[in-house]
């Protein structure tokens, strides 16, 4: 077998992308803009792949102390998305290892920016 004339895939994350801390249940992004005080979680059932997307809602004003939580930047100009309020049900339990997520922004408005989680 000549293992040299394949491309060995590796491990190494692209933190200048968004990527998950599982141990930390965290979303470091900097595709998702912090141009909002708030962000909030949604699901919407997709019925031609009989499955639900996600989505994180960045928005203007606090919905309500359980769902919605405040938008937090660290140092490196990442925004932090905590995903621990909806980790038991979305498919991020699966993932059991740090590693670069898809975010796909699919809307935006005067009072909000909705961007997907692609799986």
């Amino acid at each position: 077998m000549n293992l040299a004339a394949y491309d060995i895939i590796g491990n190494k994350i692209d933190k200048t992308k968004s990527w998950l801390s599982v141990n930390k249940s965290i979303i470091y992004s900097r595709e998702i803009k912090p141009t909002r005080g708030y962000y909030t979680f949604a699901n919407r059932y997709n019925k031609d792949s009989n499955d639900y997307s996600w989505y994180v809602i960045l928005i203007n004003e606090k919905l309500d102390s359980n769902v919605s939580f405040k938008v937090i930047v660290d140092d490196y100009g990442r925004t932090k998305i905590n995903i621990k309020p909806i980790l038991k049900d979305s498919p991020f339990r699966f993932i059991d290892k740090d590693c670069n997520i898809t975010i796909k922004k699919v809307e935006e408005d005067n009072d909000g920016d909705i961007y997907q989680f692609i799986f």
